[in-house]
């Protein structure tokens, strides 16, 4: 998954139950640059679309931190190149 994530030059889609966004996808390893967040941040800046459809959970039923997921993943919408969408989204 990691090589294909910075292998892309367009776009990059991720449907997701729930998302970490710090999940190193190259392990064992502390180096920033395994992280999740880190690569599609990357690829954003290189001016790839991302695209994130993350699975709304009910809140006192279920906790997936999707928002959380939401704002990091797209720094609090300050990031144009990624586009997170959690469903259902009511607002």
């Amino acid at each position: 998954v990691m090589i294909a994530l910075n292998n892309a030059k367009e776009e990059i889609y991720i449907t997701d139950w729930w998302l970490c966004p710090e999940l190193f996808l190259k392990r064992p390893t502390d180096d920033l640059q395994y992280r999740l967040d880190k690569i599609l941040l990357k690829k954003a800046k290189e001016g790839v679309k991302v695209y994130i459809l993350l699975f709304k959970e009910v809140s006192f039923a279920l906790g997936l931190l999707s928002s959380r997921a939401k704002n990091v993943l797209t720094q609090n919408g300050k990031n144009p190149n990624i586009k997170v969408l959690r469903h259902p989204e009511h607002t």
